[in-house]
């Protein structure tokens, strides 16, 4: 089933399969050697093993949540270990928190919404976003795109971060891609009755969220025990 919802832009974000060359976007080419810069975000995660479907490892930037491949690569890209800055100071301290599950992706972003649809099929992969984006549409006021749910929690439209904690919260309660939909509007249920500051800026208001997950829900124990 194809969908109005997806764009050609966003059908090309789904389906990164293979190698990628250095006329696509996100590739760098730099004295001749390509390079492809990878974010990973459920809040920033730094000190991650981000490698490649060869095994090939990214190295990260100083001080950015963003690792760089060197080469050629083959999808798809996965994260693991590493730690969620989630007061945004750039330092680990005792507020934030280790990544507790491996992110995965078929596009130059790793996140939770990347994770949850990642399949070999770029057909799967559209036809699991289009689920998550009718039952979230369907439910509110509020419309959401597939490009807004793609992007990095920091950088996306208020419904979408609370989108992107939700299915992240139930993928990690339930240890699996395969979660109860019904409890993802649950979730964002909870994320709406929060009395959150007007005029927050988008990074700041996915913190409060992603800070929320960790230390008022339901979670506090399974993050607790990473």
């Amino acid at each position: 089933m194809k969908n109005s919802l997806l764009s050609l832009a966003v059908i090309a974000l789904l389906g990164f399969t293979g190698c990628i060359d250095s006329d696509e976007e996100g590739v760098d080419t730099v004295n001749s050697i390509e390079t492809t810069d990878i974010t990973v975000e459920r809040g920033p995660v730094y000190g991650a093993t981000v490698t490649d479907a060869t095994g090939k490892i990214a190295q990260q930037k100083d001080g950015e949540n963003v690792y760089t491949f060197i080469g050629e690569i083959t999808y798809p890209i996965t994260a693991n270990g590493g730690w969620i800055d989630l007061d945004g100071d750039g330092m680990m301290g005792s507020y934030d928190i280790e990544l507790a599950m491996e992110l995965k992706s078929y596009s130059n972003v790793l996140t939770p919404i990347t994770t949850y649809i990642a399949d070999s099929s770029e057909e799967k992969r559209e036809e699991k976003l289009e689920e998550l984006l009718t039952l979230i549409n369907n439910s509110s006021d509020s419309e959401i795109t597939a490009q807004e749910l793609l992007k990095v929690p920091s950088q996306t439209s208020q419904k979408a971060q609370m989108t992107i904690n939700a299915v992240y919260a139930e993928m990690l309660e339930n240890d699996s891609v395969t979660i109860d939909t019904d409890d993802i509007l649950g979730r964002i249920n909870e994320f709406e009755n929060l009395d959150l500051p007007e005029n927050l800026s988008a990074q700041d208001r996915a913190e409060m969220y992603e800070e929320y997950l960790v230390y008022s829900s339901d979670l506090v124990s399974e993050f607790a025990e990473c």
